[in-house]
């Protein structure tokens, strides 16, 4: 039993590790030992390591030198002098031939002048995993140097992401921060120049999501204050504002700044701006991709008439549609919006504004507030009278100014009416107005004729096609 633990709990390690390769560097000469260090193997006496001609395949037959590891899960392992030419030594557990990790070297003739070669201690890293680079056979000048760039990006000073003198030696190791998720390279170049010798490409998984948070709108006056979590300082992540729907061009960027690294939430201070509609946007490893972003306005209007403008233009100028709360007008830029508000008594407080909604030119007109809501619609000389539950139609009431009162009673879908009645003084004058069965019936009652025999009318109307009611029945009692 307890073979069998020792077994299974080994055989799990081999998926708990991820062990590594290393040596101390990555060109050797026909004269050198080959010195490798391995770590994280699962310990077993059969677990060995061999050394291959690059690309070759894992069969016995290619294998030039090898070692058994001799129950050690770190250590050391010297290797003969090899000729010239391109290697590979290469990890196996428990006398398989299923690599577990791989390192390149090469070596060259005694006397032979060495290629520059950089590489990074690992191919993947996780998210903000520090970055470990070995470079071999620099020039050796004190300006040499090293750097991280995003993959595919060019050599200028302005993509580096992060640098380090080699201090002048021509074998070094360096190590830099953790980067977020993505592809990269390091380069090496020599003399302080922009040629590089070397370049090895990596990548960094695991990425981090962003929070961010902005105020909906601002005064003219007043500082815009951004919070943002999950940006790093080391891989040149930014932070813009732009006017809404511009381009992310930066000839577009009205203000920015690199991230702070400060901290999970990190706040970001810019200065005022003038009326208008902006965005706050996020970007990753120095580029003008969007990985964020947030609207926000400036103005002039309180907090409940910035809501009511934005009401009126995201029905009318996305839509063009009226609703049973707000209405496209006829008149150029125009809308007006119905409110419907409770206060802390719970009593409905309805308002009525004239808005604008032309671009520089954006205005709220209060036409009336009052508890019920009975105002007058410039656009038709009509009255809303019913804001009808659950459906999107809005009825009306027209009155002639006669000595006797006439009008009528109007349900509007989308500006148009879709059901009418007339009334003369008492007769036909709706006395009640009912939606049922989630708005999809109408209900209306009125009296027919109250100085005869004094019967009310009960109409009920198929609304679930809101453009074309269908009378359903008619009963008189």
């Amino acid at each position: 039993m307890k073979k069998l633990l020792r077994l299974t709990l080994l055989f799990s390690l081999q998926f708990i590790h991820a062990m590594t390769l290393s040596s101390g560097k990555t060109d050797y000469s026909t004269n050198d030992t080959i010195n490798i260090q391995f770590n994280d193997m699962t310990g077993l006496n059969k677990d060995w390591i061999g050394i291959y001609p690059k690309d070759s395949n894992n069969d016995w037959a290619n294998v030039i030198h090898w070692k058994w590891t001799d129950d050690k899960s770190s250590g050391n392992l010297v290797f003969t002098s090899l000729p010239q030419g391109k290697y590979e030594v290469r990890a196996f557990y428990n006398n398989s031939f299923k690599t577990e990790a791989i390192k390149s070297f090469n070596v060259a003739q005694e006397g032979e002048s060495l290629p520059t070669n950089i590489e990074t201690d690992k191919k993947v890293y996780n998210e903000n995993e520090p970055i470990q680079v070995v470079a071999s056979n620099m020039l050796g000048h004190h300006q040499d140097w090293i750097a991280l760039y995003t993959k595919e990006s060019n050599n200028e000073w302005k993509n580096v992401l992060q640098w380090e003198w080699t201090q002048g030696q021509r074998n070094s190791t360096i190590e830099f921060d953790g980067l977020r998720a993505g592809e990269y390279e390091v380069r090496a170049f020599f003399k302080n120049s922009y040629q590089d010798e070397a370049r090895y490409a990596f990548s960094v998984t695991g990425a981090t999501p962003i929070t961010l948070n902005i105020d909906e709108s601002f005064l003219p006056e007043e500082r815009i204050q951004v919070s943002i979590s999950g940006l790093s300082k080391t891989s040149k992540d930014w932070v813009g504002i732009y006017k809404k729907n511009d381009s992310v061009a930066w000839e577009n960027v009205l203000q920015w700044s690199w991230a702070k690294g400060e901290g999970e939430r990190e706040l970001y201070n810019f200065v005022a701006l003038s009326s208008g509609e902006y965005e706050v946007r996020v970007f990753f490893n120095n580029s003008f991709t969007v990985q964020a972003s947030k609207s926000f306005k400036v103005t002039t209007l309180a907090n409940e008439d910035s809501e009511v403008l934005q009401l009126a233009k995201e029905q009318c100028l996305n839509n063009g549609s009226s609703t049973r709360s707000i209405l496209c007008s006829n008149e150029k830029n125009i809308v007006y919006v119905l409110t419907e508000k409770r206060d802390a008594n719970y009593d409905v407080l309805y308002g009525f504004y004239r808005v604008s909604i032309a671009e520089g030119n954006e205005f709220v007109t209060t036409i009336e507030q009052r508890s019920t809501p009975s105002y007058v619609d410039p656009k038709t000389s009509e009255w809303f009278q019913e804001k009808l539950k659950d459906t999107p139609l809005y009825g009306t009431v027209t009155q002639t100014q006669e000595a006797d009162e006439r009008g009528s009673y109007s349900f509007y879908f989308q500006d148009k009416a879709v059901l009418s009645f007339s009334y003369w003084e008492r007769d036909g004058q709706l006395t009640s107005v009912e939606t049922s069965e989630n708005g999809t019936k109408l209900t209306v009652k009125y009296p027919e004729n109250i100085y005869v025999d004094q019967k009310n009318v009960t109409k009920v109307y198929d609304i679930s096609n809101p453009s074309e009611p269908q009378i359903i029945s008619t009963v008189k009692n």
